[in-house]
């Protein structure tokens, strides 16, 4: 398998003249040395993974399928894993989870600095969350929300990987001109309740962070469906106006799981989402017409490429998602970034109504001013 994934990893080296918050205006500019993010999500290792270890591992169908694609999917730069790592939070499926992870980064010539992982419903430990619940009770007390126990288990995880334990951070890469916004989606999670939820401190901390050193590229990653009419539906994330007001400002792309189906949508202020389906979880756990799924985004000249590829079972291997893209290229899109140079015409389904929108429409120049002489104000 060493000889799987040997592309160059080398890119152009960028110079951006006077680079700082700008909205998505340099986005052309600092993906020109064409790279890609693999994400994956819902891989719930445990009793229901598909996968088996050996020659029909998930890392193993995985990288044989972006060797496939290596004339057209531009090196791999960063693994993204947007939740559900395992099924029960239990140790054992942890320590599956991070085998797999370190496989595949080895054969990307990658390290774990160049993972980004975020917890989902399945890596919150309900056990250890009715303990929680039990101990309080026992001594007269009330739980102490939002119950921390139940991640003990993930935060061991996050730490033997890559030596941290905060449970969402923002993460820099100067080196390709992204910051990466990993959330907690899971801070209502418990054994008794179970919807996507962040809270305003969280994403207040998390704007902080962004509007103080935030890169060309700006993604948000985390778990639960941002964008399905959020009510009373455990799969949605039910603070998505607070998501959108307080995060949304600052973004270029969201990305999430959960859905166990691939698709396209967008915030109401325009900023794209997208999800990809579970990667691996057996037929039983998820829609009869679904596969299990994964996707490759780059991003260049304006705009934002996606590879959709999904299991085919009887062929033993992953295809293009024909439900993705146009009939000359099935499995692949590509899709305007509002507001870049080469794009400033595009848009979401809704229109601009805020600064960031018309930011993102190109409404304002790179000095940033708008054209009728009034201050951005970001």
């Amino acid at each position: 398998m060493r000889s799987y994934c040997r592309w160059s990893l080398l890119t152009p080296k960028l110079t951006i003249p006077n680079a700082k918050l700008r909205g998505v205006k340099l986005i052309a500019q600092a993906t020109a040395g064409s790279w890609s993010i693999l994400h994956i999500s819902d891989t719930q290792f445990g009793k229901y993974h598909r996968f088996s270890g050996g020659p029909d591992s998930l890392a193993k169908r995985l990288l044989e399928d972006l060797v496939s694609l290596r004339d057209t999917v531009p090196p791999v730069r960063l693994v993204v894993l947007s939740g559900d790592i395992t099924e029960r939070a239990l140790p054992s499926e942890f320590r599956e989870a991070t085998a797999f992870l370190k496989g595949v980064l080895e054969q990307l010539a990658l390290t774990t600095r160049d993972v980004l992982f975020v917890p989902g419903n399945h890596d919150v430990n309900w056990k250890d969350c009715e303990a929680h619940f039990n101990q309080r009770e026992a001594r007269g007390l009330e739980p102490v929300a939002p119950f921390k126990p139940k991640w003990s288990k993930y935060a061991s995880f996050r730490r033997a990987l890559t030596g941290e334990t905060t449970l969402h951070s923002v993460v820099h890469r100067p080196d390709l001109r992204l910051s990466a916004v990993l959330i907690n989606s899971t801070v209502r999670e418990s054994h008794q309740q179970h919807f996507g939820w962040c809270g305003e401190d969280q994403l207040r901390e998390l704007a902080g962070q962004l509007r103080e050193g935030a890169l060309d590229l700006r993604i948000a990653i985390l778990h639960h469906n941002v964008r399905r009419g959020a009510t009373d539906d455990n799969e949605n994330l039910l603070d998505e106006r607070e998501f959108t007001r307080i995060l949304g400002p600052y973004l270029t792309l969201v990305l999430h799981g959960h859905t166990h189906n691939g698709r396209r949508d967008y915030l109401s202020d325009g900023t794209l989402v997208l999800s990809t389906g579970s990667a691996a979880v057996s037929s039983a756990y998820r829609p009869d017409e679904v596969d299990n799924q994964y996707q490759v985004i780059s991003f260049n000249d304006g705009q934002l490429h996606r590879w959709a590829r999904r299991y085919a079972a009887d062929e033993k291997r992953f295809v293009a998602d024909s439900r993705i893209g146009p009939e000359a290229h099935p499995g692949r899109e590509s899709i305007p970034i509002v507001g870049t140079a080469n794009n400033s015409s595009a848009r979401g389904p809704v229109e601009g109504v805020s600064r960031k929108a018309r930011l993102r429409l190109g409404q304002y120049d790179e000095d940033e001013t708008l054209r009728d002489g009034k201050s951005n104000g970001l």
